[in-house]
């Protein structure tokens, strides 16, 4: 049987949470207090810029960073840098998360119980709009209780493919 996600939905290779959502724990003794536990959005591609500030280095200037630094946040700050999380699927801008809301673009999605059949049959499903506040297994669409909420979502998806296409290194 594959490793499961705990209680959310998907895994590695998808975008919903369970193929995202990590813990990420820090330790620097007397750099950073121990002991907090935080909910704030964090990425993967926050490490790098994190590790720039902290070593004191500029970032590169021939290309745009993804990530944001999360040096305040470790060191104590109440809030983070992000207000979203951009999830991508093979090279592709797929989703975005702001807050307690969560769009996915349409994409391919696994068929039937991958507990049953890891690598069963995948088929087009979305685009949906999630609010894992009260839905944190994403499976209920709440594009309709909340349209101008995904029309909203939708369109920073769109924007995020647009800056990626502009970003001579980014993904290609």
């Amino acid at each position: 049987r594959p490793p499961r996600a705990g209680a959310v939905r998907g895994r590695k290779m998808d975008i919903f949470e369970g193929g995202s959502r990590v813990p990420f724990i820090v330790a620097w003794p007397g750099r950073f207090p121990g002991g907090r536990v935080t909910d704030e959005l964090a990425s993967g591609l926050d490490v790098l810029p994190t590790v720039l500030e902290l070593a004191g280095l500029a970032p590169p200037t021939d290309r745009i960073l993804d990530g944001m630094s999360l040096a305040g946040l470790l060191g104590g700050a109440e809030r983070g840098p992000r207000d979203a999380v951009r999830y991508h699927l093979l090279g592709r801008a797929k989703g975005v998360r702001v807050g307690r809301y969560k769009y996915h673009d349409r994409h391919r999605v696994l068929y039937g119980n991958p507990m049953d059949w890891p690598w069963g049959p995948m088929s087009w499903k979305g685009p949906w709009l999630f609010d894992l506040l009260s839905d944190p297994d994403e499976s209920y669409d709440a594009t309709a209780h909340h349209p101008e909420v995904a029309e909203r979502l939708r369109r920073r998806l769109e924007e995020r493919r647009t800056g990626l296409a502009g970003n001579r290194q980014g993904w290609r």
